[in-house]
């Protein structure tokens, strides 16, 4: 009895085709193998005939259901690409008081209290990144501003866009304020100015007092 036996790449990738790397997929009858920075594990000399991939770990965190449950049928020495359909895509937008996008804002996604993606919000406010399915805890850092909120991410490529909203009213010379912070702000300012124009006002008394010669009227000399 004679069987067809191939060589094959398997290579898993999230939706938008950004590759599952450094994963451990378990193939059925085989055993578990770790993708590599492409998303592919390469099995040597396979039977022909269909194959039955499972991923439940991805960056050292259990998912369930799990994120790959899939099967492949093996028919030629080649490369076979698999898509994770339990994915989707995460939108992050930071705003401040007015609802005006931050750029620059440090964002960190955690499942389990570990992080498995982090980012820099772009000019709109926005950074985005595709997750497998589940709920994450998003953190984001402005300039000493932060905030904190849950997401669901979807599955079949869907999209979720999570707001998280900072008190940031304004930004002067590099430092974020908020409303009342700009308000003392410019009270400040206005309480400085008035504090210079009084003594500016009180150095020309003075000046006037102790050097009269140069303001008030001019001795007569005798005839």
């Amino acid at each position: 009895v004679y069987a067809k036996v191939y060589d094959a790449w398997i290579q898993i990738v999230l939706p938008d085709g950004t590759p599952l790397a450094y994963t451990p997929v378990e193939v059925a009858g085989i055993g578990t193998l770790e993708t590599d920075s492409d998303g592919t594990i390469y099995l040597k000399q396979l039977i022909e005939g269909t194959y039955h991939l499972t991923v439940t770990e991805w960056k050292g965190i259990t998912y369930t259901p799990a994120i790959l449950d899939t099967s492949v049928e093996i028919s030629a020495s080649r490369t076979y690409t698999v898509e994770v359909t339990n994915a989707g895509r995460l939108v992050v937008k930071v705003v401040g008081g007015t609802k005006q996008g931050l750029p620059g804002a440090e964002v960190a996604v955690m499942k389990d209290s570990v992080v498995v993606a982090r980012g820099v919000t772009g000019a709109d406010g926005t950074w985005s990144v595709m997750l497998p399915s589940a709920t994450y805890t998003v953190t984001v850092d402005y300039k000493g501003f932060t905030g904190e909120k849950s997401a669901s991410v979807p599955t079949n490529g869907g999209e979720v866009v999570v707001e998280l909203s900072t008190d940031v009213f304004i930004e002067l010379f590099g430092v974020a304020m908020t409303f009342s912070q700009f308000i003392l702000w410019i009270v400040v300012a206005i309480i400085i100015i008035l504090v210079l124009a009084i003594i500016i006002h009180e150095y020309h008394v003075w000046r006037r007092k102790r050097m009269p010669q140069l303001f008030g009227a001019t001795r007569p000399t005798k005839p």
